[in-house]
């Protein structure tokens, strides 16, 4: 306990999707209003790894869910305000709640772009969100439909976007969305080229009716690609570009990939693939050929030392583009935000007001095949109220420099790791290298996973650090965290 241990602590207030196995749980989840809600109705329980997942609602606060985690909080904010205060003076910071972000079916492997794209939430009380944020922002129907091209009558009139133009009927225009809906869609896949040097990073170039549209390094992992070929050597091999298209005129477009080879002449392309995308009109009119803006660089077929795959996007894929849809995403992430500055507030009284407070996020920002939207969770990973960044950080976001990268970005003063796992065996040499990297970038604290064994021996998480835990390298990494710590 905290009266007991005679070193800082970070109290960790968890209270998330992820099962606690707690009787309470199945009763909460009888109740709708607890749960999110995709267009046809509240989410089931889902699982993951195994357990039940609760998909409980953040569009709300005035649910039986959120008041049961006040009532939590509340119970050990006032146990620990009752110790002295030599022990209460021990706790250094505080963990909000666990991830917050919205939900969509098939948690476990349904965050990709290849996956249905069913979002949440779609309850009446975040529907009525959604007119009243957008009335604040617009100010008037007049305005908004100045900016969307609608007609809507009154701010009551606008739903949020559920319905995919290619299968369903729609009412209007403004009632679609999917996974390109927003205005970008996903130019990506994997390349190994034996010919650089171990370690050593290709670039792909992405060009658009001709012209270079980006440069991009392949340097995320991809560890399906590793088990599939492990003669790589190597699972940093992922690459991936936002192509935005909502400026784009309507037309049949087309998309060029190559791969740089550096030769003492200059760099020599040798072409992975051409893709054609179809930017579509309201009407859902033919597409035309768009012509070339100009003429593409020479381009080799690759040899037999390049192993790559494009996965997306597919070729003669169509886009359409409703703005009402960045929209939706922006009261999305709102929502994630308003959810965690509650508990904020929460806490924000008493004798643990001046106790730093994190939050405790997922980490899809840079993610090669994760789409984002379906989280909803950019704007809690950017600077705001009184909470601190807590990041969940699992595989290369943890000792890549894509993830400080990303942390530059985002203009945080600092961070805490929030859950660590590298996932895969380090020794304590590199494990500290990496652990002072963190620090050197602004980390206060760092956590992973420790469990007790259960009744026969085992390890109820494969996450956890635990010497009889060899998933992931689990019980390399424990060692290693040991001889870290014993000579800090």
């Amino acid at each position: 306990t905290v009266a007991q241990v005679n070193r800082p602590v970070v109290l960790y207030l968890f209270s998330t999707h992820f099962s606690e196995r707690a009787p309470i749980e199945p009763v909460l989840a009888e109740d709708p209003a607890n749960l999110a809600a995709s267009p046809a109705g509240p989410l089931p329980v889902d699982h993951y790894l195994g357990g039940p997942l609760y998909p409980w609602s953040i569009a709300r606060t005035d649910n039986g869910i959120t008041q049961r985690r006040e009532q939590a909080i509340e119970a050990v904010a006032g146990a620990l305000c009752a110790l002295p205060p030599a022990a209460r003076g021990r706790i250094v910071g505080i963990n909000v709640l666990g991830e917050v972000h919205h939900l969509y079916p098939d948690f476990e492997a349904g965050m990709g772009y290849g996956s249905p794209y069913v979002l949440t939430d779609y309850s009446a009380a975040s529907r009525q969100g959604f007119a009243r944020y957008l009335r604040q922002r617009f100010g008037s129907v007049q305005a908004l439909n100045a900016y969307l091209g609608a007609r809507f009558g009154d701010f009551a009139q606008v739903e949020p976007p559920a319905k995919d133009i290619r299968r369903q009927p729609l009412d209007h225009y403004w009632q679609h969305i999917d996974a390109t809906a927003a205005g970008s869609v996903p130019v990506g896949g994997w390349v190994h080229d034996a010919e650089l040097p171990p370690g050593g990073t290709a670039w792909v170039r992405v060009y658009l009716d001709g012209a270079l549209a980006a440069r991009v390094p392949a340097h995320f992992v991809r560890q399906d690609v590793a088990d599939a070929k492990p003669e790589l050597g190597t699972a940093r091999v992922g690459w991936r570009y936002d192509l935005r298209y909502a400026g784009l005129p309507t037309g049949r477009h087309r998309i060029d990939v190559a791969l740089e080879r550096a030769t003492p002449a200059g760099p020599r392309l040798l072409q992975l693939g051409t893709r054609h995308v179809a930017v579509m009109d309201r009407s859902q009119a033919a597409p035309r050929p768009v012509p070339l803006t100009e003429p593409l660089p020479p381009m080799a077929q690759p040899d037999a030392r390049v192993a790559f795959w494009l996965d997306s996007p597919a070729d003669d894929q169509s886009l359409y583009y409703n703005p009402l849809v960045p929209l939706w995403h922006a009261f999305r992430e709102q929502q994630v935000v308003a959810y965690l500055e509650h508990f904020d507030q929460l806490l924000g009284h008493g004798c643990l007001a001046g106790v730093p407070r994190n939050t405790q996020q997922i980490y899809p920002a840079e993610q090669a095949g994760w789409d984002e939207s379906r989280f909803a969770s950019a704007q809690s990973l950017q600077p705001f109220g009184h909470l601190g960044l807590g990041i969940n950080l699992y595989g290369e976001a943890t000792w890549d420099g894509s993830f400080f990268d990303w942390l530059a970005r985002s203009r945080q003063p600092g961070y805490s790791v929030t859950e660590f796992h590298p996932l895969r065996a380090m020794s304590a040499t590199e494990l500290r290298q990496v652990l002072e990297r963190h620090r050197e970038h602004g980390a206060r604290t760092l956590s992973f996973f420790l469990h007790p064994p259960g009744a026969d021996g085992s390890v109820p998480n494969p996450f956890a650090l635990d010497p009889a835990n060899p998933a992931h390298g689990s019980d390399a990494l424990y060692r290693a965290m040991q001889q870290v710590l014993e000579r800090p």
